[in-house]
């Protein structure tokens, strides 16, 4: 999930631009939905 956290972290220094040292911890998988690919995590910047 580290290369998965990296990517999340740069998604959101992209699209919130007054964000920056985004730190993305705790990614994990939750179960069911359509897509199955539903992730839930805890996000940190200055």
């Amino acid at each position: 999930m580290d290369e998965l956290s990296s990517r999340i972290a740069a998604y959101l220094e992209a699209k919130m631009q007054v964000a920056s040292n985004v730190e993305v911890s705790g990614v994990s998988r939750i179960h069911g939905g359509a897509s199955r690919e539903t992730y839930r995590f805890h996000a940190a910047w200055d």
